[in-house]
């Protein structure tokens, strides 16, 4: 029998900023008119994407794009209501450590980030209250897309398709609308000229 050794590897927390910010240019990307057909072709040019410029297959990007996208905002979410908690002098010991392990809340992603973890500000603050249509969309999304997605499958890769990620993309930032509401340490509506973009 092997004896593994712990691995334990050191982390430090991304800058919340940043993560909105990756978001926001991969937004700016699914609005320029060449973008689709760059990624299409991406396996024979490579295209740039902020950080990196992606040389394999066009249905591997778009999956990575989703996956860091909603990842990003399921950290910012949780970085924003550790701030509005903090701010009003209510963030103890036990909420925090629930904020680390969302799924304390629900065993339900959608549930533990846009229902339970926004209550912890104030119950006015869900998601489900600002819009059941977002609410029952982001669900929605998240048991045909996101959840596949981290559990090993890809986006599939056809025209179609990359139109539907785009639409994505604009539900994230519709997400991102609904955070603005309510998490103050950022302006918001700052980007709302990418969204309307055509």
């Amino acid at each position: 029998m092997h004896m593994h050794a712990k691995v334990e590897i050191e982390t430090s927390n991304i800058p919340i900023i940043n993560l909105r910010k990756e978001f926001e240019e991969y937004l700016r990307l699914f609005k320029t008119d060449d973008f689709k057909e760059r990624v299409v072709n991406c396996h024979i040019r490579p295209v740039d994407i902020p950080s990196m410029t992606w040389h394999g297959l066009p249905h591997y990007l778009l999956t990575l794009m989703l996956q860091r996208s909603i990842l990003g905002l399921e950290s910012y979410l949780s970085a924003a209501v550790a701030y509005e908690l903090a701010k009003r002098e209510a963030l103890s010991p036990i909420i925090q450590e629930k904020l680390e392990n969302p799924f304390s809340l629900s065993r339900k992603t959608v549930v533990a980030f846009y229902e339970r973890m926004p209550e912890l500000i104030d119950g006015a603050f869900k998601l489900s209250v600002h819009s059941q249509g977002l609410y029952d969309a982001v669900a929605d999304f998240y048991r045909t897309t996101r959840n596949p997605i981290f559990h090993g499958s890809l986006v599939a890769l056809s025209g179609e398709n990359f139109d539907r990620v785009a639409s994505a993309f604009d539900l994230l930032a519709a997400v991102y609308d609904w955070i603005d509401r309510w998490y103050s340490a950022f302006p918001s509506g700052g980007w709302q000229h990418i969204r309307n973009r055509q």
